[in-house]
């Protein structure tokens, strides 16, 4: 299933709330991340009325820290909550044992970096970073993964990856400032 996903980014909480009023369809998926800060997690609630919910926090800690912040958010069921694969295959079980009835999308490569930075910064190139991550999350029981969209042609080539729900950022369009 294709569905598109609206970042609130930025927004406060009238904003995000009437744009998922506007989009109020069942094939968006509401990003928050600040407005998660600014709000607390009831916004989860006022916006799963609208459409589905992704609890972007990228988390990162040791095992126990991870499934522990995951727990918090799991009683507000938003339908995703993205840790950082590279934080490991434990610290993503942890996160999976700990989520309830949400899916743990577990983030590959950030899109923000190049080549270079993926190499000095994660040891390798990052067509291969993104699979060894991928396999991780396979063998963590994570329900998917955030990756490129140069990554998903890739990634098909691999049959151990074909259930994993792949999410890929950054796409807008061109008149996206």
């Amino acid at each position: 299933m294709t569905e598109i996903i609206v970042a609130l980014d930025d927004l406060n909480r009238k904003e995000a709330l009437l744009l998922a009023e506007k989009l109020s369809i069942k094939s968006v998926v509401f990003k928050v991340n600040d407005l998660l800060d600014d709000e607390g997690a009831s916004i989860i609630m006022l916006l799963k009325n609208k459409g589905r919910v992704m609890v972007d926090l990228k988390f990162h800690d040791i095992p126990y820290t991870v499934g522990n912040r995951v727990k918090k958010y799991a009683p507000f069921t938003p339908d995703f909550i993205t840790v950082h694969a590279s934080g490991g295959i434990a610290m993503m079980r942890a996160a999976v044992e700990n989520c309830g009835e949400s899916k743990i999308l577990a983030v590959t490569v950030l899109t923000s970096l190049n080549e270079e930075e993926c190499n000095i910064n994660l040891g390798g190139p990052i067509k291969m970073k993104v699979l060894q991550y991928a396999r991780n999350a396979v063998l963590a029981g994570v329900h998917g993964i955030v990756c490129s969209p140069k990554e998903l042609e890739f990634l098909s080539q691999f049959p151990e990856l074909k259930n994993l729900i792949k999410v890929t950022p950054g796409i807008r369009p061109k008149w996206h400032l």
